[in-house]
């Protein structure tokens, strides 16, 4: 029978009862007060990340995903080509204000 639900409720659900086979997440709610800090021997300060981290079906990172070589070169490229654009008088299709 099929289900919907959000975000890590969804993750949740779907690992414990074995609907979902298995989950890698890069981002968390509330990452910031936990990812890229030592935490060794200290409590975790997130009851998501602690029953996350129980599962043996889940695989978690710190909101690094994004961090490849093409992903960084692009990021470089699109945005000194926008300078170019910008300082050329036109508008940039990724310009904000």
């Amino acid at each position: 029978m099929p289900w919907t639900c959000g975000g890590h409720r969804c993750i949740d659900r779907g690992t414990g009862t074995k609907k979902i086979a298995g989950a890698a997440l890069d981002t968390l709610t509330g990452e910031e007060n936990f990812f890229n800090f030592n935490l060794q021997n200290k409590e975790l300060p997130s009851q998501q990340l602690i029953k996350l981290r129980k599962m043996e079906n889940v695989i978690l990172t710190p909101h690094v995903g994004f961090f490849t070589n093409i992903a960084v070169q692009n990021m470089v490229d699109i945005s000194l080509d926008d300078v170019v654009m910008i300082l050329n008088g036109k508008k940039s299709e990724h310009q904000v204000s």
